[in-house]
């Protein structure tokens, strides 16, 4: 879900928000290539719902001479273009937002810490540092690919697997999860919670009772003895005793009880 309020129209420049799950801009001219969907898909803000019918590539250049190539949904009635820090991490590239500067970094294998946008108080949202880009990028740009799913042309892509589904409702079970989601929201690539939950496996599992058993027994009466006093107890005895000794014998389990003064 994205949260994109109503009055947001500036689409030429790109929010970056921690809660879009997919990259989002209502612009086709925006899109390097693309391709229209086998079926719309449904997309949500705060307070309205758009349809996704196309989707494709798009350049984004980095003022740091880093060229993002983002698997973008296009959403004509969108209000706002979205970089998806989600997407982002799933693709191995790190974002921290920094209050004390207000800018948002990000990192990865391929390049050191680089600023990805700045706070604007306006939207107070961060917006990103680099605008659309369709020619070549800078001889000495990094190039980045962050598709949603690398060399695949289908919608399938950008619908969230059923394990991410299963992990976000607390590590509910499968049967209940799909009660949950709308039909064909989700996709079933990855249903073996038993190869990839480790917490699923841990909270149903059971210990086995195991009675702990003394490292050595008796083999005739007398021979251990053992024995325990409790008090005070309330109410006293009918002889006023306040305290008693107990003695089992280990081998035959023959019990005494005296009472104490």
């Amino acid at each position: 879900m994205a949260r994109v309020a109503r009055n947001t129209r500036n689409t030429d420049e790109w929010i970056i928000d921690s809660g879009a799950t997919h990259y989002i801009s209502p612009n086709l001219m925006d899109f390097h290539e693309y391709h229209p969907l086998k079926e719309s898909l449904q997309v949500e803000s705060v307070d309205s719902v758009s349809l996704a019918t196309t989707t494709g590539s798009i350049n984004l250049q980095l003022d740091c001479r880093i060229l993002l190539r983002v698997e973008a949904l296009c959403v004509p009635d969108f209000g706002a273009s979205l970089l998806s820090v989600p997407q982002l991490i799933k693709n191995g590239i790190d974002v921290s937002f920094r209050s004390h500067s207000r800018i948002a970094y990000i990192t990865s294998e391929g390049f050191t810490e680089q600023p990805l946008g700045r706070f604007a108080p306006g939207s107070m949202s961060f917006i990103l540092l680099g605008n659309v880009t369709s020619k070549r990028c800078h001889p000495n740009a990094t190039v980045h690919r962050v598709n949603a799913q690398p060399g695949s042309n289908s919608d399938s892509a950008f619908r969230t697997d059923i394990q991410t589904c299963h992990r976000r409702f607390g590590h509910l079970n499968l049967s209940d999860v799909r009660k949950l989601l709308s039909k064909g929201s989700y996709s079933e690539k990855k249903t073996a919670i038993s190869t990839a939950c480790d917490i699923y496996i841990k909270a149903k599992a059971k210990e086995k009772f195991q009675r702990k058993v003394p490292s050595r027994r008796a083999t005739k009466p007398l021979e251990l003895i053992h024995s325990d006093i409790c008090g005070p107890i309330s109410p006293e005895s009918l002889s006023g005793r306040r305290y008693y000794i107990l003695y089992i014998d280990d081998f035959s389990r023959y019990t005494w009880v005296c009472f104490l003064p």
